[in-house]
């Protein structure tokens, strides 16, 4: 399985960071029950992002909802940067990081495009940086999480997927403050495709939150007709109904 941070190399690579400009009043999805849960670039506390610049080094920022943000190195493992700090402008994100320098002067940058769902700031880029969320802080006593494989469908002649969600699964990235450990509002959908023998596979990495047993997630560097993704819990999370038509056809996922 990859990681997020090989997740997001690919993306920047392909300019395919799925943020919208002027995402400052904007949340929910098209209708049904992940509708409604409004938000603005300001709702962002305890939202971490995973980031990439164009040389392909990889960050984490967990931003603490007062104007300020931890830094994490990824690629290199050096110690976090504790002092960042962040100000809404309008619907955009300003970041400034004292000490790191850019070209002479402190790191300060303002997003140029960003995406509000779920009720919080969700993606964001800079001119330096695409970033996505992939855990958060938001409904901690309220989430379950478990793993789900669905049933194998026919995409195609000679072509199987296999897909499998994880909500809340441990991090599994060396470096991360979280390695080795469950991560909040993190939502993982892998499908492994079986291309007559040949293996690969299409992973997306984004949040969720929960409704009593329904579930919303967003997956924001999916094309655009698996962003947003409804499912429901079944009896004691034994099983996760996905509404989505090649999902829903041999019955629900189960527990794995």
């Amino acid at each position: 399985m990859r990681t997020l941070h090989a997740f997001l190399i690919s993306m920047f690579a392909l300019g395919l960071i799925a943020c919208g400009g002027g995402g400052g009043g904007q949340g929910g999805g098209d209708g049904g029950d992940c509708d409604g849960f409004g938000g603005t670039v300001a709702d962002n506390a305890g939202v971490t992002y995973g980031c990439v610049d164009p040389a392909g080094a990889l960050y984490e920022m967990k931003f603490d909802g007062q104007g300020g943000f931890v830094w994490y190195f990824i690629t290199t493992g050096d110690p976090p940067v504790t002092n960042g700090r962040y100000s809404v402008v309008g619907d955009q994100v300003r970041l400034v990081i004292p000490g790191i320098d850019v070209g002479g002067a402190d790191f300060d940058e303002t997003s140029t495009s960003t995406t509000v769902k779920l009720g919080m700031l969700t993606a964001f880029q800079t001119p330096r940086l695409s970033c996505e969320a992939f855990r958060h802080d938001f409904d901690l006593g309220a989430m379950n999480a478990a793993d789900y494989r669905c049933q194998p469908y026919s995409a195609g002649p000679g072509v199987t997927n296999f897909p499998v969600f994880r909500l809340g699964s441990l991090d599994e990235t060396p470096n991360s403050p979280l390695f080795n450990r469950p991560q909040p509002g993190a939502a993982f959908w892998s499908t492994q495709k079986d291309v007559a023998g040949s293996i690969s596979n299409e992973d997306y990495y984004g949040i969720y939150r929960q409704l009593g047993n329904k579930i919303c997630m967003y997956f924001p560097g999916a094309p655009a007709d698996r962003r947003e993704v409804e499912a429901e819990f079944g009896a004691n999370l034994e099983t996760l109904s996905v509404d989505r038509s090649e999902l829903s056809a041999s019955g629900p996922c189960g527990r794995i």
